[in-house]
């Protein structure tokens, strides 16, 4: 029988709930099922009591679930390490020959290799700024984190004089037209990010690409010269979560529980990097979908990058390809900034993050006007529109803080959900969790056995997270915020 663990607290290293008295007991991180049944009895003071035996083996499996979470952060953050890359200049870096460029957001991004670390694979992040400052500043120094943009290296844009003056030219222009507005696909940008799509630069940028008829291999000094901004970062993103919003129309329409729960993972992700950011006295600039990445590492030497590329450029379309093949993105914030440096005008982080959420359910700001998006209408809702709408406006309110749209979002995707007329009871979800912990531990034991089945995917990740890190107590304050009177899936 299975019985829930109370206030239970466990360390890898040792177990603080193991009675001191009586025989020595082993670490239970050292049991598995090759230990030897003459030492089972060691691990346990009371070998014939069953509800020790219980609680204790409901140690063990949180102990392994909380381990896989562990190496499995450590595997996402693999190559993270700043060690052999800060030291290096912008001629090391060499733009990799058969791959084109993106242009994600207000960006383009040119894959690069370093033959100094051969074994590793990074992306140049270039900004043509059209004003005085420069289009990347330089992002605040954070412990990692897998949803914080990584940079490695950073370089300052050195145009040849004949660029100098063409670039003087486009600053000039800009100053004439700094009140207009500046829109690419339907998505507003800002001066400096608008400065990208300039036909002429983003032109003369490919023109010179690797592989290319008329070019040849060249480092980044050559986009330096050209008057861009780099900056060294992990990886190439595939997309936005504007790109995600603008093409979810159809999908929302038709599916919306589909559509509201791929959300709930995107801004799972995005409260948890913005709770890092804050943690270590860090935020985002501005929290716009345009500025938030999505990231498919596993699609980078695979098929689906080749067929995308094949069909041009533009990848948008390639998003919903991505995630039937891969699972979900993973999400990566960008401009973070330390807390003194900030805008001390912009909006708190809740109100945008809550702002964010009602953009992304394609929701009208002005709800008396006529979407031109043709947003989903009421009657059309999932099981997760009525806590999607909650948690927009309890941020919206000043209501909630970031932590708690973390677990929000939380019990929006993997429970527990109204069940019965029964009152939330701590009890009750420390039963609840006890059995989805067990039940965790045996769908990876079917995934490890399934040949069809690849590796975990990010999704896994994340649910994994949930159930191994998160206590009742922080569970039950947030089924409390969604007004769930009782539980269950």
């Amino acid at each position: 029988m299975i019985r829930p663990m109370k206030n239970l607290q466990i360390h890898t290293e040792a177990d603080d709930n193991l009675p001191a008295e009586g025989p020595v007991q082993l670490n239970l991180n050292m049991l598995d099922f090759n230990t030897p049944d003459n030492q089972l009895s060691s691990f346990f003071k009371n070998f014939k009591n069953q509800e020790e035996i219980s609680l204790h083996i409901q140690q063990r499996q949180l102990l392994f679930l909380k381990s896989v979470v562990q190496r499995l952060e450590t595997l996402y953050l693999k190559g993270e390490s700043n060690q052999g890359v800060e030291s290096l200049q912008p001629g090391d870096f060499m733009l990799s020959g058969g791959h084109a460029c993106r242009h994600i957001g207000g960006t383009i991004y040119y894959p690069v290799v370093c033959p100094k670390l051969p074994a590793r694979v990074f992306a140049a992040k270039a900004v043509k700024s059209s004003t005085e400052t420069s289009g990347l500043p330089r992002p605040a120094r954070l412990p990692p984190h897998v949803n914080i943009e990584k940079v490695f290296a950073y370089f300052k844009q050195c145009p040849t004089p004949a660029k100098e003056k063409k670039l003087e030219n486009i600053r000039q222009e800009g100053q004439e037209n700094k009140q207009e507005d500046i829109t690419t696909e339907g998505v507003r940008l800002s001066d400096a990010q608008s400065s990208v799509f300039l036909s002429e630069s983003s032109t003369e940028l490919d023109r010179n690409l690797p592989g290319c008829p008329n070019g040849e291999s060249r480092t980044i000094l050559s986009l330096l010269s050209e008057g861009c901004d780099i900056a060294v970062v992990k990886q190439v993103p595939w997309g936005t979560l504007e790109e995600f919003v603008q093409d979810g129309v159809s999908l929302h329409r038709a599916q919306p529980e589909a559509y509201e729960r791929r959300l709930g993972l995107l801004l799972l992700q995005v409260t948890q990097g913005l709770q890092h950011l804050r943690s270590h006295g860090a935020t985002c600039t501005q929290l716009h979908p345009q500025s938030i990445l999505l990231v498919w590492p596993e699609a980078e030497g695979g098929g689906v990058g080749d067929r995308a590329q094949e069909e041009g450029r533009d990848l948008r379309g390639s998003i919903e390809i991505l995630w039937g093949e891969w699972g979900a993105p993973r999400i990566v914030l960008t401009d973070s900034r330390p807390l003194p440096e900030a805008d001390e005008a912009q909006d708190p982080e809740e109100l945008q993050l809550g702002s964010l959420l009602k953009h992304c359910l394609h929701i009208p700001e002005n709800p008396s006007a006529e979407d031109a998006r043709g947003a989903p209408g009421e009657t059309l809702g999932s099981p997760y529109t009525p806590g999607l709408l909650q948690l927009a406006a309890s941020l919206q309110e000043g209501k909630l803080q970031m932590s708690d749209a973390i677990g929000v979002l939380q019990v929006l995707l993997w429970g527990p959900r109204l069940l019965q007329q029964n009152p939330a009871e701590q009890l009750l979800i420390e039963n609840w969790l006890s059995v989805r912990r067990s039940l965790l531990v045996l769908k990876l034991a079917e995934r490890g056995l399934s040949v069809d089945q690849r590796a975990l995917q990010w999704e896994d990740y994340l649910c994994l997270q949930y159930h191994s890190l998160t206590s009742p107590d922080t569970i039950l304050k947030s089924t409390e915020v969604l007004g769930l009177g009782s539980f269950a899936h």
